[in-house]
């Protein structure tokens, strides 16, 4: 007669604070209350949580049963950690949990010097590589100085395109006053990334 097994997760759902941080998937594994220890176990990743997949990634628990796994999410993945069944205890799957990375967006590359009536080129770059073509997904706001404060001027869509295993997004940018302008990027928040930030911002001088 096989022993009934119960696999719970420590862990819980979460918003990765950068693009390429890494989450430790951890719980235990027990029969009757105590840990199982000695055993192998499976990650499995979902985009939907409804069909899911072994990964390569494992772990074998300790003398408590407990498990951690490292897992470094690229968009929102649902995992779960999965036990099969062995010759003295039946298989169990866990509860599923939801981590969503955030996507990052470069600071964005302007011209020092540009002119009222005219457009010029910004870019930079987003990741992880987003679909072609699209213009949602980067936004560059613009601030302008006025009276020794930055005033806000909205953004324009820009849009993005494939570039090596990342994304180039870029815009024709014309700014419609004299004086000292700076340009952030922002990336939204979508389907599969937190919303995000670049970490900083390119200053133009406009005559």
């Amino acid at each position: 007669l096989k022993n009934a097994t119960a696999l719970g997760l420590t862990s819980s759902a979460a918003t990765l604070d950068e693009y390429g941080d890494r989450y430790i998937v951890a719980g235990a594994l027990t029969s009757e209350g105590a840990g199982v220890p000695g055993q192998a176990l499976v990650l499995q990743t979902s985009s939907d949580n409804r069909t899911f997949s072994d990964t390569a990634l494992g772990a074998v628990t300790g003398a408590d049963g407990a498990f951690s796994i490292s897992a470094r999410p690229r968009s929102k993945t649902y995992y779960r950690v999965r036990f099969a069944t062995t010759g003295a205890y039946l298989g169990a799957v866990s509860s599923a949990i939801a981590i969503v990375p955030r996507a990052k967006v470069s600071n964005p590359v302007a011209p020092s010097i540009m002119y009222r009536f005219s457009s010029r080129t910004v870019y930079g770059y987003l990741w992880p590589r987003h679909t072609s073509g699209s213009t949602s997904a980067v936004r560059l706001y613009r601030y302008r100085r006025v009276n020794g404060a930055w005033k806000p001027y909205g953004y324009v869509k820009v849009s993005v395109r494939n570039y090596s295993d990342h994304s180039k997004y870029s815009a024709s940018l014309r700014l419609p006053y004299t004086g000292r302008w700076r340009l952030r990027a922002y990336a939204p928040a979508d389907s599969a990334h937190a919303a995000t930030w670049s970490s900083g911002y390119d200053y133009v001088t406009v005559r």
